[in-house]
């Protein structure tokens, strides 16, 4: 059952916004070198399992509503152009880089792995030993563990600014 915008905790208003700028500011990383590539490959990496990942998640879940866009239950978020959400991806979707996209720009995308393990890493342990994205009642989340995902998320803009900073030569 979807979660009701209403009922979320005001205390993870602004955790919901720095985790959408950050998969924002991520994904303007990983764009310029896996975009074609991912559009022509045919390959298994975007698959209706994984994105159902997403509106499993409660988090993940208050995100994707924030966009108003209807889950395909063949497709899961997969269009023609690609990915259709903005933002509330699973991890997943950040976490793998192919062969191919390595090689196209080895420095850079060795960079952009350093932030993405820092992204999926700043919900550790957000509740006990679950992740932020596996938490299923938003409202057991202290401001104490907010906090420190915020702290985290900090560290993960710093390390995206070094990024865009530093392009491969």
């Amino acid at each position: 059952m979807p979660i009701v915008m209403a009922d979320i905790p005001f205390e993870i208003v602004p955790l919901l916004d720095q985790y959408k700028v950050a998969e924002q500011s991520i994904q303007t990383l990983i764009g310029p070198i896996s975009h074609g590539l991912c559009l022509e490959c045919g390959g298994n990496c975007c698959q209706e399992a994984i994105c159902r990942e997403s509106i499993q998640s409660p988090f993940l879940n208050v995100l994707i509503q924030m966009q108003n866009l209807a889950y395909n239950d063949s497709y899961g978020w997969l269009a023609d152009s690609g990915c259709r959400l903005r933002y509330g991806r699973p991890q997943v979707c950040y976490s793998y880089f192919c062969q191919e996209v390595m090689d196209k720009q080895p420095d850079l995308s060795q960079r952009i792995d350093g932030v993405i393990r820092a992204f999926t890493a700043s919900g550790d342990h957000a509740l006990g030993g679950s992740h932020l994205i596996s938490v299923e009642n938003l409202d057991e989340l202290s401001l104490h563990k907010i906090s420190k995902i915020i702290d985290k998320m900090n560290q993960v803009f710093h390390m995206i600014a070094s990024t865009q900073s530093h392009p491969p030569a």
